[in-house]
C-alpha cells in the first residue's frame, strides 16, 4: 500500500511538472509569435532602415488603443510596446493583443501622465526567457549589463524622449510598504532630497549621469529572479526630447 501511494504521488508530481513545462512552452511560443507580429506591423508601416516611426506608433495604436508608448534601448535588448489601462494590473497577465499570457505586457501606471516628473512602467522578469519583456532590465543590476543598456528611448504619440539610467537598486517588501517609489511629483528640493536618499544609498551601479531636483525621469519596475518579494527598480533621467517626426 505504501509503495502504491508513493508511486501515485510520484506520478502526480511528474504529471504536474510536465503540465507546467508544456504550459510554459506554449506561452513562449505564443509570445514569440505575437512579438514577431508586432515587429512585422512596425516594418510594414516604415520605410527600410527607418526604425520606429510615428507611422509605426499609429499602426500599433490601431491594433490596440491602449498603446501609450514604445520603449526601445539603444542596444536593442528591449523593444516593447507599453500600454496603459484604467485597471492597474489589467495587462499583468495579458498580451498586447489581449490573450492570456504569463509574460504580460509592460504597462504604465494608470495614474502616470506623460508630463509627470516621474513616470512609472511595470514589466515582468521572465525567468524562462532572459530576453523577454523586462528580463534585460533586471540584468542591469550587473555593471557590465548596465553599461550595455544604459540608454533608451520612449516614443510617445507626438514626442520622442531619450533617457540615461542613473540608478538600479533592490527594494525589499518592507521598504516597498514604507517608501513611495511611485511618487510622481516633488513640491520642494527638500522633499526630493529625502526621496532620492534611498535610491542613492541602495544604488548597485556606478553611473556618470546624476539625477537632480527638477529632472524628469522614468521608473522601470520588475521583480528579482526567484524572489518576488524583492523588486528591481531602475531610474533613468530624461536627457533629451524632440517632437516625433511626421
Amino acid at each position: 500500500m505504501i509503495r502504491f501511494i508513493l508511486i501515485a504521488v510520484l506520478l502526480c508530481i511528474i504529471s504536474f511538472s510536465l503540465r507546467i513545462i508544456f504550459d510554459t512552452w506554449e506561452d513562449m511560443k505564443a509570445s514569440d509569435k505575437e512579438t514577431a507580429l508586432i515587429y512585422d506591423r512596425i516594418e510594414e508601416a516604415s520605410d527600410e532602415d527607418e526604425g520606429f516611426t510615428r507611422e509605426s506608433f499609429l499602426t500599433l495604436r490601431q491594433e490596440n488603443p491602449d498603446l501609450i508608448a514604445w520603449l526601445e534601448s539603444d542596444s536593442g535588448s528591449v523593444r516593447l510596446p507599453v500600454v496603459q489601462h484604467p485597471v492597474h494590473d489589467y495587462y499583468l497577465r495579458r498580451s498586447f493583443y489581449g490573450a492570456y499570457s504569463e509574460q504580460g505586457t509592460p504597462f504604465m501606471d494608470e495614474n502616470s501622465m506623460p508630463d509627470d516628473t516621474n513616470i512609472l512602467i511595470y514589466g515582468h522578469n521572465v525567468y524562462y526567457d532572459e530576453n523577454a519583456q523586462f528580463s534585460p532590465v533586471a540584468r542591469m543590476t550587473d555593471q557590465e549589463e548596465y553599461e550595455k543598456n544604459r540608454y533608451f528611448s520612449l516614443y510617445l504619440e507626438d514626442e520622442v524622449r531619450r533617457y540615461a539610467v542613473t540608478h538600479v537598486y533592490y527594494l525589499t517588501a518592507e521598504e516597498y510598504e514604507d517608501y513611495d517609489f511611485q511618487r510622481p511629483e516633488f513640491d520642494s528640493e527638500k522633499e526630493w532630497n529625502e526621496w532620492i536618499a534611498l535610491p542613492d544609498s541602495h544604488n548597485l551601479i556606478q553611473s556618470d549621469d546624476c539625477l537632480r531636483y527638477g529632472n524628469r525621469f522614468i521608473t522601470l519596475q520588475t521583480c528579482k529572479k526567484w524572489d518576488d518579494d524583492v523588486h528591481i527598480i531602475v531610474l533613468a533621467k530624461e536627457i533629451a526630447s524632440a517632437p516625433f517626426p511626421s
